[in-house]
């Protein structure tokens, strides 16, 4: 109440609010506590109480705005009381009898500005806490969206300015809004508030000048964080830019700069962008490219005004097209200006400003259409932005700065896009700065645009001697191998690359080219060559060795070659020869004259004769007497050899050449003493052998080589990895290692099927050696480059190599070598071999013999002989004992242990349901060790996996024998069935309760009782009596409200034994009754804690413990009598429902399998019961959609494994859904995974059961898909293209099923093709707001504008209508027999309604908001072509007169034109 000391009555009130002081009176409250007790005071009472006291509150904002100390504006009790105050809605002040307020507020706000009021609050703001700003703005939000709107209206633009100059610097720093939506939306009030008065201002000018001069900083500032904030402030940093680019590209401004020249006419802009540059330089170039776009917009949009007054430009847009675009470039030109004017002092900064604007120029295509003296000024900055990018390539090798070489690249490719000619002169340039870039994405699309260039021009000639150029004079360096190494590593000798040169030089390299470019090739190698050898002798005749003369001779030739070093011009020749090899074997002979490619072939082999077979002599002469006196490494020598021979190579494999493989005699002999010298370059030696490989088939001494290249293999272990490069075959150790393990691939990829003709026993038995050695390293998934095991496991698995015959045989006889050891173990003496202390085979041998076990996994048990399949099987039965017998001593090595039998038990299990001839008492015995060999072991899931599948097939073959075995096996069961040596918690991996649930669930899938004997059916009694008495007890436990449910989840395994001996007991008719733990189970998922399961970290147990509830909820259905199992089954589908809540979509299958075998078994009236309450729970009220989901999907299962007999229960039950379906908007405009499974359950439907489809289902289900193709004003975020096949299916399995029922229902057929047409449309680019959405509100809720269906969908689409055409044959009950039915199709009914179908295909090609692709059009066409097919060609002209237009005429001829030229007309 208020006090009656400080307002006795309404004078006082106000004369305590008008007093000079705050409080009024000494130690008495605020004026503010004053206000706020008699506002809430509905009995005292004021005139205009609300006015006087918003009036007050006002003021004081107003007032003491500017105020240090306790500022009103930054105290939330006033905004509090204001708020409370405006907000007094009409209905609540007539009851107080307060006047309306919209009779004194929006006057007293035309008194009192509320603009300071704001300006001051967005000043101050930043001053507060960030705990007390998010507890003021929401109330300072609600009192501007009452007031603000009404306080504005008189409001000038100078003054809104400076509103929006404060939202401008409290928006800068993203801390201070970040996170804080109130006070965005106060932002984007003022900022929308803004935009309109500028945009009614009649002195626009000025507002840009100030602009500019005092908030154009702050703006940049906020663009800066455009693309790097949150979405939730993405839409107001995007409003104020939107705004700023509207106040400095204004048409009165553009206007005024219109009168300037071309080049300077918007040099405004930038000047006052370059006086921010010294010292905010990111902010400057981080808003030029969005500046960019900004201005060609706002030219576009704008331009009519701007261009189109002059007479030049009256007659059409073109003209005022090429001023936007050269208007544009002007400005290009100005913010390029700024760029160079930075420099690089912000690091990548400028180089992806520079990219963004070239990205643009190249977008909008404006460099082509600039005016003359506008194109020679953006000519120059785009040449000089060239160069720049060219410096930094170039010098990429020492700056070592990747990213700015992408980015100096990115521009070279922009340039070339944008016009070739801009880098044409410096492509040599490029590409000899390239040979030492280690970027390779940027750079390669590079190189792509120049192949793209030259293949369009036919001018691939002048590219291979551009590059030829570029690698023949490669910089000097003083560290000549490295650079090796990264030219031979760099994208211009790319592999990739490469083969493009390849691939186009073969296409596109014209006839008339073609001989000039192969002596050119061949001269620039010659060349090369000639100056590395020169050097070369040089430095031989300096060591002491050759004539004085030729040292002479050789010094003046380095003299002219400017360089005399071996190393560096070696590099030169390399490269060069590497190039020319792709160009030579690439030659497009196929396309020269009989005389020309004889000549081509001619001078080929001259060349290999007279330069290649004489440069390997004089230079393999040359490393050989440097091997036999060593005075360094010849490393050039070597490299230049190795070259020369991968030259000739790859000039023999290109077969069409017509070079084959010649070796002289003594050629080859030095070869292989090269080839055997430590001293040799591992590059040259894989470059020999591959010679020597190669010439295999018609060489006599191939023993020679193979004895060579095995001992090179051998003596070098492949320990590492190779990238697959050749210049990383170093010298050293780790370069023999990858030489060999490329040797080895060559030799298996290219050789080995020659190998395995040529070879002897001997060869083949180390080649296999070596194969088997390679599988010992298994890299991880996320290693590059080629490791052994990779040849290995692609070698094992090539069906190639299965079918060489000698090697085959030679490494299945080194196999039975390594295992061999075991054959003097008898696996029939399984206790005697285990209970043996003394090892029975040294742990050496038996770790070779499961590695030979472990490449048998890899080995089609087809190509074993019969008779070493059993040896092969019973010395694994004895590694196996050997391995359990030594686990005891050898306790160390568990992991060893567990791969080595999870290998041989993966083995056995294979081998056994391949081949099972072990007699009956060993394999009990094998049975019973496996059951309790892991006692001491940790077991893993793929030794628990692979020993239990290895259980099971023993035992399925000793319970279909007569064997008394069984009874030994059973009595062992019941004995182990107490289970002592486990707990509840270790039964998912121990393995005799999963043995035992493996037994009982392969009794019960398998067999009848029938089966088995008397004796043995009353040992399977015993044993259903012991698990029973075991079990139940810890179920009970487990379903007691003692325990919690994450303690439920370490026990989840023990369901579903249980489920098994429910399973076992109802097989053996047992009388036992077992008390009814499923719904107790159920009740305790349900109840516990959503949060508690949805954070459990062991999904795995989770899904288990729902499995197995849902398990035993039905296998208790056969336990209850029929009075009481339809409540029972009523808990089954809420268990499902309740599942499917607190589960995954992924873990549903194992839900749907359960269902689906329990569904089989049921009696009719329960699969009745069933389906009626699936149907009277989606019919009722209160699911949620997902509930609803699972109930559909539920339906669709029932349906799908319904029991037999079940016709007129299941034609009732998808009448009542399918009505329910189209009655309901939630299951066809819901979410997209119900939609989804409504139409999975009408799709199967159709397709599994066409028969017990009736007419009135037809008709439901057409109006459904109708419903489902209407257009819609919501949209999902993703296009559903699942739900368009499902629709497509539907269609088609009733136009192919029941053409019956299709034949009444034309007209809905019609119009539903007509829909999937039209959905096929796609937005046109750069529509307008408003224009976008008028398309899409015609799409369907599934379908986003912004992702169109695709080529996929229009085949879909036309295979559906080229059903309409084939002949099928009616699915119906009552035509049971397939012969006394005609085939025939819908053509001819059909041929009436096409017409309008082909009509909603012209009127979607001609819809001017849309387009139709290209691919999108060529799928479309079979299906089109079926509808002309049907039509007469009267139908077609009578549309063609009566419902089409101009566009739509065009259309339709040019359809029916390319469906003559494919319709068959009976001849030939």
């Amino acid at each position: 109440m208020v006090s009656p000391r400080t307002a006795q009555s309404s004078q006082s009130f106000v004369r305590a609010l008008k007093a000079p002081s705050d409080p009024p009176q000494p130690d008495g409250p605020h004026k503010v506590e004053i206000a706020r007790e008699a506002w809430d005071d509905t009995s005292f009472y004021v005139p205009s109480k609300e006015e006087v006291i918003v009036d007050w509150l006002l003021t004081k904002l107003l007032k003491d705005k500017a105020k240090e100390l306790s500022n009103p504006i930054l105290d939330l009790q006033y905004w509090t009381l204001l708020v409370d105050i405006i907000s007094f809605t009409d209905h609540q002040a007539q009851n107080a009898k307060s006047r309306p307020q919209k009779t004194w507020l929006k006057p007293l706000l035309n008194r009192i500005p509320i603009a300071p009021i704001v300006l001051a609050f967005l000043s101050l703001i930043h001053t507060l806490s960030n705990h007390d700003r998010l507890s003021l703005t929401p109330v300072v939000r609600q009192c501007l969206a009452i007031m603000w709107p009404l306080g504005i209206q008189k409001a000038t633009s100078d003054t809104l300015l400076e509103c929006f100059g404060g939202v401008l610097k409290l928006s800068k720093d993203d801390d201070d809004i970040g996170g804080n939506d109130s006070l965005a939306n106060i932002g984007e009030m003022v900022t929308a508030s803004f935009k309109i008065a500028f945009e009614n201002a009649s002195n626009k000018k000025k507002v840009h000048q100030t602009f500019v001069q005092t908030h154009l900083l702050n703006w940049l500032e906020c663009t800066k964080h455009l693309s790097a904030t949150s979405s939730t402030q993405q839409s107001h940093l995007l409003n104020i830019y939107t705004t700023g680019t509207n106040i400095l590209f204004a048409v009165d401004v553009l206007r005024q700069l219109q009168t300037q020249s071309a080049s300077a006419s918007i040099v405004i802009l930038p000047m006052n962008l370059k006086f921010l540059l010294s010292g905010h330089s990111p902010q400057v170039l981080s808003a030029l490219p969005r500046l960019f776009v900004s201005f060609i917009q706002s030219a576009r949009k704008h331009r009519g005004t701007l261009f189109g007054q002059s007479p030049a430009n009256t007659v059409s847009g073109v003209n005022t097209e090429a001023e936007v675009r050269k208007a544009a470039m002007a400005f290009f030109v100005s913010c390029m200006v700024l760029v160079d004017e930075a420099g690089d002092s912000d690091g990548t900064m400028v180089w992806k400003t520079r990219v963004h604007l070239l990205d643009t120029v190249d977008k909008e295509g404006l460099f082509r259409s600039a005016g003359s003296r506008v194109k020679d000024e953006a000519e120059a900055v785009l040449r000089s932005s060239g160069d720049v990018a060219i410096k930094a390539v170039a010098s990429a090798s020492q700056d070592n700065e990747t990213e700015r070489t992408q980015l100096a690249i990115t521009v070279l490719s922009t340039l070339t896009r944008i016009d070739y000619d801009l880098i044409g002169p410096s492509v040599p340039q490029i590409l000899s700065a390239l040979l030492f870039v280690s970027e390779e994405t940027e750079a390669l699309a590079f190189l792509d645009l120049l192949l793209d260039y030259h293949t369009k021009t036919r001018t691939m000639h002048t590219y291979i001697s551009t590059v030829l150029s570029a690698v023949s004079s490669p910089s000097n360096s003083s560290h000549a191998r490295k650079a090796y190494t990264a030219a031979f590593s760099s994208p211009l000798l790319h592999l990739v690359h490469l083969e493009r040169l390849s691939k186009c030089t073969n296409n596109f390299l014209t006839p008339g080219q073609t001989q000039d470019t192969m002596i050119g090739v061949l001269d620039t190698l010659k060349h090369t060559w000639d100056a590395f050898w020169k050097a070369q002798q040089s430095v031989t005749a300096n060591s002491g060795e050759g004539s004085r003369k030729k040292r002479k001779l050789a010094a003046e030739g380095l003299l002219s070659a400017q360089t005399g070093d071996p190393d560096v011009l070696v590099i030169a020749f390399t490269l060069t020869a590497r190039v020319s090899s792709m160009a030579l074997s690439s030659l497009p002979l196929q396309s020269l004259s009989d005389s020309t490619r004889s000549d081509v072939r001619q001078t080929l082999v001259g060349a290999q004769s007279s330069f290649i077979q004489s440069t390997l002599q004089k230079m393999f002469k040359m490393i050989g007497r440097n091997l036999l006196d060593p005075k360094g490494d010849a490393w050039a020598c070597q490299v230049g050899t190795a070259s020369t021979l991968r030259f000739e190579y790859t000039l023999i494999s290109a077969r069409y050449l017509g070079i084959r493989a010649e070796i002289d005699e003594n050629l080859f002999a030095t070869m292989l003493d090269v080839v055997g010298d430590d001293g040799t370059l591992p590059e040259l030696s894989e470059e020999i052998f591959r010679s020597l490989l190669n010439g295999l088939a018609c060489s006599t001494q191939s023993h020679k080589v193979l004895e060579s290249l095995l001992r090179y293999l051998e003596r070098s272990p492949m320990a590492t990895s190779w990238s697959g490069s050749s210049c990383q075959l170093s010298f050293g150790k780790s370069g023999q290692e990858q030489t060999a393990l490329a040797l080895i691939r060559l030799l298996i990829d290219r050789w080995l099927p020659d190998i395995d003709l040529m070879a002897s026993q001997q060869h083949l038995k180390r080649l296999a050696r070596l194969i088997m050695s390679m599988k010992s390293d298994f890299p991880a998934k996320s290693r590059q480059g080629c490791w052994p095991s990779t040849i290995f496991n692609q070698t094992l698995r090539s069906a190639q190599f299965w079918e060489l015959v000698n090697t085959r045989d030679a490494l299945l006889s080194l196999i039975n070598e390594e295992t061999s050891c075991l054959a003097i173990i008898d696996p029939s003496e399984i206790q005697t071999v285990l209970l043996t202390e003394k090892p029975l085979i040294s742990q050496n041998r038996l770790q070779q013999a499961i590695s030979a076990y472990e490449l048998l996994l890899y080995v089609p048990i087809e190509y074993v002989p019969k008779a070493s399949r059993l040896d092969l099987i019973q010395q694994a039965l004895a590694a196996d004992l050997v391995l359990c017998q030594t686990a005891r001593e050898d306790t160390d090595s568990q992991r060893n242990f567990v791969r080595s039998v999870t290998i041989l038990r993966v083995f056995l299990t294979r081998w056994f349901s391949f081949q099972n001839s072990m007699d009956h008492a060993t394999i009990r015995l094998y049975a019973q060790h496996l059951i309790s060999s892991q006692e001491s072991a940790e077991i893993t899931s793929e030794l628990l996996s692979a020993t239990l599948d290895l259980f099971g097939l023993h035992m399925s073959v000793l319970l279909r024998s007569s064997d008394p075995v069984i009874l030994e096996i059973i009595s062992s069961f019941s004995a182990a069935a107490t289970f002592e040596s486990s707990t509840a918690e270790t039964w998912g991996t121990h393995i005799v309760p999963l043995g035992i649930a493996r037994f009982l669930r392969l009794v019960t899938a398998e067999f009848s009782t029938a089966d088995f004997s008397d004796t043995i059916l009353s040992c399977m009694k015993s044993l259903y009596g012991t698990l029973f008495k075991t079990i139940v007890p810890r179920m009970s436990m487990m379903v007691s409200d003692d325990i919690p449910l994450d303690h439920m989840l370490g026990q989840s395994d023990i369901l579903q034994v249980w489920c098994y001996v429910l399973s076992f007991g109802r097989w053996l008719l047992a009388e036992d009754s077992p008390s009814p733990f499923g719904k107790r189970l159920v009740a305790k998922i349900a109840s516990a804690n959503h949060s508690l399961i949805a954070s459990s970290t062991d999904h795995l147990q989770l899904e288990k413990l729902c499995s197995g509830t849902l398990a035993i909820l039905l296998e208790e259905i056969h336990h209850y009598p029929e009075s009481s199992r339809s409540s029972h089954l009523d808990v089954v589908i809420a268990t499902y429902v309740c599942l499917g809540r607190i589960s995954d979509s992924n873990e549903w299958h194992n839900f749907d399998l359960l269902l689906s075998k329990a569904c089989k078994g049921l009696p009719i009236v329960d699969f009745s019961h069933m389906l009626n309450l699936c149907w009277v729970s989606l019919s009722g009220d209160g699911l949620s959609p997902k509930d609803l989901t699972c109930l559909v999907r539920l339906s669709t299962l029932l349906l799908h494994h319904a029991p037999q007999g079940a016709l007129k229960v299941i034609q009732g039950f998808t009448t009542h859904i399918v009505n329910l379906i189209v009655s309901c908007p939630m299951f066809y405009s819901g979410p997209p995974s119900l939609r989804l499974g409504v139409l999975d359950f009408v799709a199967q439907h159709c397709s599994d059961r066409p028969a017990a489809l009736r007419s009135l289902d037809h008709s439901n289900i057409w109006s459904l898909l109708s419903k489902l193709l209407g257009g819609s004003k919501q949209h999902d975020a993703a296009t559903s293209t699942a739900i368009f096949h499902h629709i497509v299916s539907i269609i088609s399995s009733t136009i192919r099923l029941r053409r019956d029922l299709v034949v009444c229902t034309l007209p809905h057929l019609g119009m539903i093709l007509r829909q999937l047409i039209m959905v096929m449309r796609r937005l046109r680019p750069q529509l307008g707001a408003k224009q976008s959405k008028i398309v899409t509100d015609t799409f369907p809720v599934w379908v986003n504008g912004g992702h169109p269906l695709a080529a996929e969908e229009g085949r879909a689409l036309a295979r559906l209508l080229t059903t309409l055409t084939s002949k099928t044959i009616v699915r119906t009950h009552q035509s049971s027999s397939a012969d006394s039915q005609k085939a025939e199709s819908l053509a001819k009914p059909f041929s009436k309604h096409a017409a309008y179908v082909l009509k909603s295909y012209v009127d979607a090609m001609n819809d001017p908001l849309c387009v139709m692709p290209l691919d999108v059009r060529k799928e479309l066409q079979p299906g089109l072509f079926s509808l002309c097919d049907m039509i007469s060609e009267h139908s077609r002209d009578a549309m063609m007169v009566s419902a089409l237009d101009g566009g739509g005429k065009a259309t339709m001829k040019a359809l029916w034109k390319e469906h003559e030229k494919q319709r068959y007309v009976g001849k030939g």
